[in-house]
């Protein structure tokens, strides 16, 4: 069998060589939280004299198999056998770097402990049980073994343990004395400088952070986390252009770093949306899977009225399932006075469930009204109303609110009167119907649909004032309509709307100082045409001629056409020449 022999040896000894290659060093990235390997572990063909028995060649090829094709579990368990069953540096060494980069953390933890019994000083397990403590949140021990590790001149990073203190905030402390007790013996240790960099930046003393990357610049000045660190605090302190300069000068650096080119996409998109889609445009050629940034594009060639572009990028995003519902929203808005048919559908396709959905319906409504199809377009909408699902309410609301803005009130009472007998959820339905019968002048329907709501669900806020401030307009049960009212303002002690119906409600009592205190603390919450009104009736009726003047000539300067105001103006008989 010496062929056999000589075959199984050569064989092997390619796979046991790749045992000797060193561990990935680690990626300079502050921003990475642990080390990783993004490659299978590779396999080299050098020559190997150990011979190896034939159950544990078998363990051997099928894990380095397994691995090639990432089945990590499979390459482990076959790789844990092969070292248990005829223990070898070498084969030690490979085990550990598989199942570091499987992150299978009990199997590194076996072959580093076997690792460093073959060779006391070897340096390399000691950096990924590191990078393993890491990964677990075990800073203070990760700390350590660096720590060790700096102590035997070997490579170190603590960059990549510091860079997850903001996960872990209960070592902070440990690891800031540390680096600071480091930096004494060390101190042109660049992943030290850095360390202390993050850990500045981590607890937002950006001016810190940036004096603590330009240090390591001036070490090392294409250092990629130091680049990034800084760009990150100038633009914490609002040098946006220097954070770009920063980001422009590492990106020519480090073409590919997708993490940079996002964040200078990102801070351009304010600034300069041209150079933003040129980044953003860059960013997709790198990484045509990734959607967010393919949305991201999307939006700002939309923003640039790059239509065609746009519209490419967006069916795309249609094409592979994601964002399908923005996508949907968006193309609604390109085609919508090119090709108004076609956004129609792009706008119903909106799922339910999704932010846009509303957005989308709304956008459908004004479609469909600036072709005269309003009436048919709310059959389609009410065609969407589930009597137990939360988002028929607002389909009903916004159908009335439609049908309200071009006069048709009686079509949305009616709307609203159909949707509050079919729907679970309508008290914000049964309210606004009530708004709309009380403009219409119907006040006992108004009277008796809020008496129903707040029957039905006491706590209603909205329904108590409108319904406390009905009856002060009418001028009966103005004690009730106090009482409803301080219920309201128990609930939403801040609203300005209820504050001036309270106030409302005293001036109709006759206590016109307890008013003018209310309807003077909600002018300041809210500057409104009708709060005003009320807050001046009441100055005037003090006698408090000159303030109330004063607040009238400010509030016609904002709001000139407001009806309430002038109205107030002419019952009031105030000189309008003090006005101009």
């Amino acid at each position: 069998m010496p062929v056999q022999r000589f075959a199984y040896t050569t064989l092997c000894c390619g796979i046991l060589a790749a045992c000797s290659s060193t561990a990935p060093r680690p990626n300079q990235a502050a921003t990475e939280a642990v080390v990783e390997v993004h490659e299978a572990p590779a396999v080299a063909a050098v020559h190997h004299t150990t011979r190896i028995e034939r159950d544990t060649l078998y363990n051997i090829l099928s894990g380095e198999i397994a691995a090639r094709r990432m089945l990590g579990e499979t390459a482990n368990h076959h790789m844990q056998a092969a070292m248990q069953r005829q223990p070898d540096e070498a084969l030690v060494a490979r085990s550990a770097r598989i199942a570091h980069f499987f992150k299978d953390d009990v199997a590194l933890d076996n072959a580093s402990v076997i690792w460093r019994e073959f060779d006391p000083d070897a340096t390399e397990p000691l950096y990924l049980r590191a990078v393993t403590y890491t990964r677990q949140g075990r800073l203070k021990e990760a700390f350590d073994l660096m720590e060790q590790l700096l102590s035997m001149d070997a490579d170190t990073n603590f960059t990549a343990i510091v860079s997850v203190v903001s996960q872990y905030p209960e070592h902070g402390p440990y690891l800031s004395e540390g680096v600071k007790r480091l930096r004494l013996s060390h101190p042109d240790n660049v992943h030290l400088i850095l360390s202390d960099a993050i850990l500045a930046d981590a607890s937002g003393q950006s001016e810190q952070a940036l004096t603590f990357s330009d240090q390591a610049l001036t070490l090392a000045p294409d250092n990629y986390a130091a680049l990034h660190i800084k760009a990150r605090a100038l633009q914490i302190l609002e040098r946006h252009q220097e954070a770009i300069d920063t980001l422009l000068t590492a990106l020519d650096l480090y073409p590919e770093a997708t993490n940079m080119r996002l964040h200078l996409a990102r801070m351009l998109t304010s600034r300069d949306l041209s150079a933003a889609s040129e980044q953003f445009s860059i960013l997709v050629d790198q990484s045509p899977h990734d959607a967010n940034v393919r949305l991201s594009l999307a939006l700002s060639l939309k923003e640039l009225d790059k239509f065609d572009e746009a519209t490419e990028q967006f069916n795309t995003l249609l094409d592979i399932g994601k964002f399908t519902d923005e996508s949907n929203y968006y193309l609604a808005q390109i085609y919508r006075h090119s090709a108004p048919e076609l956004a129609e559908g792009f706008s119903l396709d909106i799922g339910r469930q999704s932010n846009y959905f509303m957005p989308g319906l709304s956008l459908y409504l004004e479609l469909m009204a600036e072709r005269g199809q309003l009436l048919s377009a709310i059959d389609v909408l009410q065609i969407r109303w589930l009597p137990e699902d939360d988002r028929s309410p607002r389909i009903a609301l916004l159908a009335a609110q439609r049908l309200s803005q071009i006069g048709m009130n009686s079509e949305a009472r009616h709307l609203l009167m159909r949707a509050a007998e079919q729907l679970q959820e309508r008290t914000e339905i049964r309210y606004t119907l009530a708004l709309l019968l009380q403009q219409s002048g119907d006040l006992d329907g108004a009277q008796t649909t809020l008496e129903a709501n707040i029957k039905e669900h006491p706590e209603h806020a909205a329904s108590l004032n409108a319904l406390g401030y009905l009856l002060a307009e009418r001028g009966n049960q103005l004690q009730r309509a106090e009482s409803l009212i301080a219920r309201a303002i128990k609930l939403r002690p801040d609203d300005a709307a209820i504050i001036d119906s309270m106030g409302w409600v005293l001036f109709k009592q006759g206590e016109h100082e307890s008013a003018a205190h209310y309807l003077a603390r909600a002018h300041q919450l809210l500057a409104d045409p009708e709060i005003t009104a009320h807050l001046v009736e009441v100055l005037w009726h003090l006698n408090r001629h000159i303030e109330a003047g004063d607040i009238m000539r400010d509030a016609l300067q904002r709001f000139p056409e407001s009806p309430q105001l002038n109205d107030t103006v002419e019952r009031l008989d105030m000189p309008r020449h003090s006005f101009e």
